[in-house]
């Protein structure tokens, strides 16, 4: 009988270790691309913002000089997000590259009305 309970206890030893050791992982490894990625475009982000503010009122400040900048940063974010939804368990960096997106789409089109073109 003693014996028995020892066999039980080693088995759902066994069962326990092997169930925490297969258990599937949510989030998705760590991607430097997409680290480095991210750092680049919010960088890329902050110089725009900043150079905005700098020539605010002057033609270099015209909205038809900054155009440029927009599609080429949604190519990015683009090319980002399908690296991230590539990977399994990226829900949140991808819906976070989606929400990216529709900021641009937002400063775009307050910036179209606010700036001289």
């Amino acid at each position: 009988m003693a014996r028995a309970g020892r066999i039980r206890r080693t088995l759902l030893l066994l069962l326990a270790v092997s169930v925490a050791g297969s258990c599937a992982s949510v989030v998705s490894a760590y991607d430097e691309h997409v680290d480095a990625a991210a750092t680049t475009l919010q960088k890329r982000m902050d110089a725009f913002l900043t150079s905005i503010g700098a020539t605010a009122g002057t033609p270099e400040g015209a909205f038809a000089t900054r155009e440029p900048f927009y599609d080429a940063y949604r190519v990015e974010l683009r090319a980002v997000r399908v690296r991230a939804e590539a990977s399994t368990g990226n829900a949140i960096t991808v819906e976070q590259l989606d929400l990216m997106v529709a900021s641009l789409a937002e400063l775009e089109r307050v910036l179209t009305d606010a700036l001289p073109s």
